[in-house]
C-alpha cells in the first residue's frame, strides 16, 4: 500500500484534478443492471470508492469508514458508488461487501478489465495487481455532475468537514449554490501542507470588515433619518 503512494507521490489527504470522468463506460451493478458510467450519476455530485472485494487488508476499514461518513453527512443529495476494480469481482461479490461494511445507501458497480482501467485511469487512480491481490491507494474520488473529477481524497479515515467542502466545490461547478453556500464555502481554502481544508482567517477578516461596514452605515443612516424627524 505505502509503495503504490510513494510512487504515485501521494500522501495521506486531499488532491486537487480536473480530470473528466469516463464517458459512456459500461459498468454492471451489483443489483444485475448496467449503466453506464458517468452519465449514470445524474445531476448531483458523486463519490466514487474504488476496492476490491477480497481485499485481505485496508479495504475493509476504508468502506467502513465511508460507510459510517455517509450516514452522518446532512447536506445536498449526493450518489454514493462503490466501485471493484477487480475484474474478478462479480455483482453478488460487490453485493457482499457493500452489505458486510455498512454500504447499504451506495450503489455497488463492476465490470471487465477494459471497463474498470477507462474508469480508473479518467479517476486518476492506479493499482497494481499483485500475486494475492492489488497495491493501490486508499482513495476516494468526489466527481462532479458534469463528470470533473473535483478532489481525490485518500486515506482510511475521511474527514467528513472536508468530504462536504468538495462536495460543494462540486456543486459549484455544475448546479451552482446559493449565497450562504457560496460564502461558507469560500471561508475556507485547501492548504496542501496540512492536507486538508483549512479556515482562510484574511477572507474572514474581511467578511467581517465588510459587515461591520455595512451595519455601522445603517446604524448611521437610521441615527440621521431619527434625527430629521426632531
Amino acid at each position: 500500500m505505502g509503495g503504490a503512494l510513494k510512487a504515485l507521490g501521494w500522501s495521506t489527504g486531499l488532491l486537487l484534478c480536473g480530470t473528466a470522468a469516463a464517458g459512456g463506460v459500461v459498468l454492471q451493478t451489483d443489483s444485475g443492471g448496467q449503466v453506464r458510467f458517468p452519465e449514470f450519476l445524474g445531476s448531483v455530485p458523486a463519490v466514487v470508492l474504488p476496492i476490491y472485494a477480497r481485499c485481505p487488508q485496508t479495504c475493509s476499514i476504508l468502506a467502513a469508514s465511508w460507510g459510517k461518513l455517509s450516514r452522518e453527512y446532512t447536506g445536498a443529495p449526493v450518489r454514493w458508488v462503490v466501485l471493484s476494480f477487480d475484474p474478478g469481482d462479480r455483482p453478488e461479490d460487490v453485493q457482499r461487501f457493500r452489505q458486510r461494511w455498512g454500504l447499504e445507501q451506495w450503489i455497488g458497480v463492476c465490470g471487465d478489465s477494459l471497463a474498470i482501467a477507462a474508469v480508473l485511469r479518467q479517476l486518476g487512480i492506479q493499482v497494481r495487481p499483485q500475486p494475492f491481490g492489488y497495491d493501490h491507494p486508499n482513495v476516494a474520488a468526489v466527481v462532479a455532475p458534469d463528470g470533473r473529477v473535483v478532489r481525490l481524497i485518500l486515506g482510511v479515515l475521511p474527514r467528513l468537514r472536508d468530504v462536504q467542502l468538495s462536495l460543494l466545490e462540486a456543486r459549484r461547478g455544475s448546479t451552482g449554490l446559493g449565497i450562504l453556500e457560496g460564502v461558507f464555502l469560500r471561508c475556507f481554502r485547501y492548504d496542501p501542507a496540512a492536507a486538508r481544508y483549512v479556515v482562510d482567517w484574511a477572507f474572514v477578516a474581511q467578511l467581517l470588515s465588510g459587515v461591520g461596514l455595512l451595519v455601522g452605515m445603517l446604524v448611521w443612516w437610521r441615527w440621521e433619518r431619527k434625527r430629521g424627524r426632531r
